[in-house]
């Protein structure tokens, strides 16, 4: 029975830059038929300042903490847990755009509850991936799996982290032997479940319910596409940080190591930087692994000077460039002094990287903004603050994009190039 007067669970968030999505799940809980629970959210120093829905979270047992510097998303959820009440029992980690069914905290507490064997340290559940695709200034769902997750296997645990955090529900005693490592920018919740389950024997318990919904966006914007590299190099850190432990599993160590063989390879080669005709180059792969160059083989340099001459614009043009490849286009537009501002969007941080290197690192200008790597929500939100401020002297918006992106980009380029021109009359260079 449930005990108005006191907190079973403790549901902990922590966000950054996605206003547009925490309110939904703010709403899913506060849509749930249990409500002996609280929320603490945590804002990880976002670029803008949060404005949540009042409504929703009146209707909450609610706390919410602002980070004053980025920490990251462990040391976030780990400053919550200090916030937690006496009273909670269970603990419980959502990303801001994780969903619930509204039954899904009642399911769980029935199933503790008749669980006779209260020494369960994590119980965990299946789950649904929801997969979404941006139409019209938002996200839609397009497809949905129901997933069913493994009993619990330590060997299993050494292949992947099979249980996602969204369906783990903590015994709040686990928290007094473990907390998420904030040396790791990803797969911390892998590293979680291996402190749990190698060095504390933790008991896990798979529940046979179905509520937790987690999305994957289809611009690849999750952690799991946006900071691949970042995965390479957290995988690395457990296979040392946990070497004895794979070393009792000595094939499926071997396939990780493989595994980061291949990807040493392919990361080396994605984007590389080449010499041609007296001129820097790129050369990278599309999504079926092919090469091709980024810049015209002749000499991209002059070539570039040869468009932009082509260009009717003036001071009083924003420019936007939807990739600018190794930034020789916007050298040329800089020497012409015919823009108000240039807004350079890459979608490609390594391209980006290199750009910084060879070309931009150069530029003193301080009429150029730099959008890299951002999510189309994210990207919209921070060309709607510029729009917004526009002096009436600007009279026109034009845009180029970079053609060669469209072999990994094009959808994103697509929707991009609808927004501009449907919202703000932008005209194509």
């Amino acid at each position: 029975m449930q005990d108005n007067n006191s907190v079973f669970f403790s549901i902990i968030i922590a966000t950054k830059n996605r206003q547009y999505s925490i309110n939904n799940t703010l709403k899913s809980l506060k849509d749930q038929t249990f409500k002996n629970f609280e929320v603490i959210v945590v804002n990880d120093y976002s670029d803008y300042e949060y404005k949540l829905d009042e409504k929703i979270i009146s209707e909450l047992n609610f706390k919410f903490l602002d980070n004053k510097y980025s920490a990251g998303r462990s040391a976030a959820r780990n400053y919550a847990l200090n916030f937690v009440e006496q009273s909670s029992q269970y603990y419980i980690f959502l990303d801001d755009d994780d969903y619930l069914d509204k039954t899904y905290l009642m399911n769980v507490y029935n199933k503790i509850i008749e669980t006779s064997d209260c020494n369960i340290d994590i119980f965990y559940s299946n789950y649904q991936k929801i997969y979404l695709d941006f139409y019209e200034d938002n996200y839609r769902e397009y497809k949905r799996e129901y997933i069913t997750t493994s009993e619990f296997d330590i060997e299993l645990l050494t292949k992947s982290n099979f249980i996602p955090i969204i369906t783990a529900v903590f015994n709040r005693r686990c928290f007094d032997k473990i907390r998420f490592s904030e040396t790791f920018d990803c797969l911390e919740d892998w590293d979680l479940f291996l402190q749990a389950a190698y060095q504390n024997n933790f008991i896990f318990k798979k529940i046979d319910i179905c509520g937790c919904r987690y999305c994957l966006r289809n611009d690849r914007t999750n952690s799991t596409f946006a900071e691949f590299d970042k995965f390479y190099e957290a995988r690395k850190k457990i296979l040392i940080k946990y070497q004895s432990f794979f070393d009792k599993f000595q094939e499926i160590k071997k396939l990780h190591l493989q595994y980061l063989a291949t990807f040493e390879n392919q990361y080396s080669e994605w984007v590389k930087v080449i010499e041609l005709n007296g001129c820097k180059n790129l050369v990278i792969k599309d999504s079926n692994g092919r090469e091709f160059l980024l810049h015209s083989k002749y000499n991209p340099i002059l070539e570039s000077q040869r468009q932009i001459a082509k260009f009717a614009t003036d001071d009083n043009t924003l420019i936007i460039l939807i990739g600018a490849g190794l930034g020789y286009k916007v050298q040329s537009l800089i020497e012409t002094k015919d823009f108000y501002k240039i807004i350079v969007i890459e979608p490609d941080k390594y391209i980006f990287n290199a750009a910084q290197a060879i070309v931009y690192k150069k530029i003193t200008n301080t009429d150029i903004l730099y959008f890299v790597d951002l999510n189309l929500v994210d990207l919209i939100f921070e060309l709607n603050a510029v729009f917004l401020t526009l002096p009436i002297s600007v009279k026109k918006i034009k845009y180029s994009i970079f053609e060669p992106l469209k072999k990994n980009y094009e959808n994103y380029l697509l929707k991009l190039e609808k927004y501009l021109i449907s919202k703000f009359n932008a005209e194509k260079l």
